[in-house]
């Protein structure tokens, strides 16, 4: 009967660590967003989104004046909101790629906005 129960705990215990471990990347994904405008000071929207296997992020803002900037200016700040989500999700985080994608409509809700301009976030040096 010991033992049933030993199998039991142990199972319920190796189901719950992966709930565990989503549960911390969300609400590291939450104070990235808290922390955004540390990076991006004039956005107006905001969409996170990391895929499955955790290797890949996508931030879609609304922002009207970043949305004009150089492609260098895009450059420097897609680095920068790289250092953010590096310095908040850790070393051991599993994030190869990334893009930041920016839009002139604050009330956009696409993932895939039309008028979107991308900017990759160079994960790989960073975690150098």
């Amino acid at each position: 009967m010991k033992r049933i129960v030993l199998i039991l705990l142990a199972a319920a215990g190796s189901f719950a660590l992966p709930g565990c471990k989503e549960m911390e990347n969300d609400g590291k994904t939450l104070i990235v967003q808290d922390s955004l405008a540390t990076v991006f000071p004039t956005y107006q929207s905001v969409k996170i989104l990391i895929d499955e296997d955790r290797s890949h992020m996508k931030l879609v803002i609304g922002d009207v004046t970043f949305y004009s900037a150089s492609p260098e200016e895009k450059a420097k700040k897609a680095r920068e909101y790289g250092q953010l989500v590096e310095r908040i999700y850790g070393k051991g985080n599993l994030l190869k790629r990334g893009e930041v994608v920016v839009t002139k409509d604050p009330r956009n809700t696409e993932m895939e906005p039309k008028d979107g301009v991308s900017t990759p976030i160079p994960f790989d040096e960073l975690k150098k």
